[in-house]
């Protein structure tokens, strides 16, 4: 051979190798949009039954899918359904303030007994399901304050309460463990929580599974990666995934039937790790995925893995032996909120805040620390204000500060020049200006429920409407510091996707049925029909 030519098999040897190391082969993607399987966006949680049909957590219902057609069973009380099990000839199903099962009848259409009504539980304020577990002929429902343990033999509840927020429950080698907040983990024993472990890492981590390897409790953590719990100690997995996942916001994952681990991230799409703790490869909407933010995983009776997601379900034939490779680009997440300020164009997302010059058509630029769902985005008085899952952020120059005391807050209202209302998913919060600072002034004592949609009336009169529950007017002293007196009005017809407007000074109710001028009549609210155009 030729110098000429040996050089040239070098070069194109390297440039192959170049390749190979750049791109990454991933197993075939089954796409299934909103507009497929005809219900709304985000999917949480994943299930089959004995006849292999798939059956989804969705955010209007239940969705049931045979193989080729969707079918769609909306939530009964109209609200997110939050989790689902399928077990024996039931489909088990939680949601706000609900859970029960459903069962085909004669005609194949799924009918629903609510276990709530029949047990007479009285659930608590706001309370959703948000797992569902079998164990031993008892089903297991989670929500975030209590464990409801369900006897299928006798058909008695048992409950179990937390003093703190019940974030995560996993059931390993037939045993229950929860996790409580900034407490550590539990297992239950003859009904009773007994403590596994109080480490700090399991105190101040948000666990988001447990499994068994080599014989030992396995922790996978949001942020934080795996940790082994050995005798009495808390140990890092020490592995290359392991400190791959320490810029990874985890929020699913599971253990799979031979051992690998799939797990679903914030923004960064699926991850897939060998038994052995070895990346096998991440999957993203680069790569093909709908999203990157991945709510559930499910892995069915033939190795298919399900993915439930912010927008969409995709399934992934991790046994096929064909392998795809996709790039796509310019991908920011589920848009949630915009807004022009300042020369630049920012976009709220699930996966957090992205900005850029206005008239650019340079790619979006992430805001560092925002990390995670953005609900809105408000400028007040030349200043602008990010509401976020993690509380309120204050943006400037393209940086953000978060105004701590607060998580979860949907939206902000300017009462006058220092003051400003903050709904949140607790109830009502106020923020002061001190020199040139926004802070956390209190909370609205009276008022405890979630506050997306509300606006503020002249005087110290609060509309606020909660989409399950219906329109509260507020009553609140000088200060905004106490509720003085609370009326719901019980003529306005609460449901899904309603909310509250304003329009000039006229404050607005929306529902599917049209809009409700809600100060024409102050309590007795006036229809005014919509018509579509």
């Amino acid at each position: 051979m030729c110098y000429k030519s040996l050089k040239v098999l070098i070069i194109i040897f390297i440039c192959l190798h170049g390749y190979t190391s750049y791109s990454q082969e991933i197993p075939p993607i089954n796409i299934f949009s909103p507009e497929m399987y005809g219900a709304e966006n985000q999917n949480w949680a994943i299930t089959q039954a004995p006849n292999k049909f798939i059956y989804v957590a969705n955010n209007e219902g239940l969705l049931e899918y045979n193989g080729a057609n969707w079918q769609l069973y909306p939530t009964p009380n109209e609200t997110i359904m939050r989790s689902v099990k399928s077990f024996g000839d039931k489909i088990y199903t939680g949601f706000y303030m609900g859970f029960g099962y459903w069962v085909k009848n004669d005609f194949g259409i799924l009918e629903y007994t609510s276990i709530v009504k029949e047990q007479n539980i009285k659930m608590l304020q706001d309370e959703q399901i948000w797992e569902i577990f079998e164990l031993d002929g008892f089903m297991i429902f989670k929500s975030l304050e209590r464990i409801y343990l369900f006897n299928l033999k006798t058909n008695t509840i048992n409950t179990i309460s937390a003093e703190r927020k019940i974030l995560k429950l996993s059931i390993v080698d037939g045993i229950i463990y929860f996790q409580e907040n900034t407490k550590g983990v539990y297992r239950i024993e003859n009904g009773v929580p007994k403590l596994v472990s109080d480490d700090t890492i399991l105190k101040e981590n948000k666990i988001v599974d447990i499994f068994l390897k080599d014989k030992k409790l396995l922790f996978l953590t949001q942020e934080k990666g795996f940790f082994f719990l050995d005798i009495d100690q808390i140990k890092p997995w020490k592995t290359l995934s392991n400190d791959f996942l320490l810029d990874k916001t985890i929020y699913s994952a599971n253990h799979l039937k031979d051992g690998s681990i799939a797990i679903g991230t914030i923004s960064d799409g699926l991850i897939y790790i060998s038994k052995e703790g070895k990346l096998n490869y991440q999957v993203t909407q680069a790569l093909g995925l709908s999203n990157n933010t991945v709510l559930s995983i499910f892995e069915d009776f033939d190795s298919n893995i399900w993915l439930g997601l912010d927008n969409g379900i995709n399934t992934i034939n991790l046994t096929s032996p064909f392998k795809l490779y996709e790039k796509k680009n310019n991908f920011w997440g589920t848009i949630y909120a915009s807004i022009i300020f300042k020369g630049y164009l920012y976009l709220g997302t699930n996966q957090g805040l992205y900005y850029r010059k206005k008239d650019s058509e340079n790619d979006f630029q992430f805001v560092e620390n925002t990390q995670g769902q953005v609900w809105n985005l408000d400028e007040i008085d030349n200043t602008l204000f990010c509401s976020h899952d993690s509380g309120t952020f204050i943006i400037n120059n393209n940086e953000a500060q978060l105004i701590k005391g607060a998580e979860g807050t949907w939206g902000v209202k300017k009462i006058n020049e220092t003051t400003i209302l903050q709904g949140n998913y607790d109830g009502l919060y106020v923020l002061s200006k001190e020199g040139s600072s926004w802070k956390l002034r209190n909370k609205i004592d009276g008022f405890f429920n979630s506050s997306k949609y509300f606006m503020v009336e002249e005087g110290h009169k609060i509309f606020v409407n909660h989409e399950y529950k219906g329109v509260f007017k507020l009553e609140v002293d000088k200060d905004f510091r106490k509720v003085l007196k609370v009326k719901k009005d019980e003529s306005v017809e609460k449901g899904i996707h309603s909310s509250l407007m304003k329009y000039h000074k006229d404050i607005f109710y929306s529902s599917k049925k049209g809009f409700l001028d809600m100060m024409l009549q102050k309590i007795n609210f006036n229809l005014i029909p919509f018509i579509a155009s």
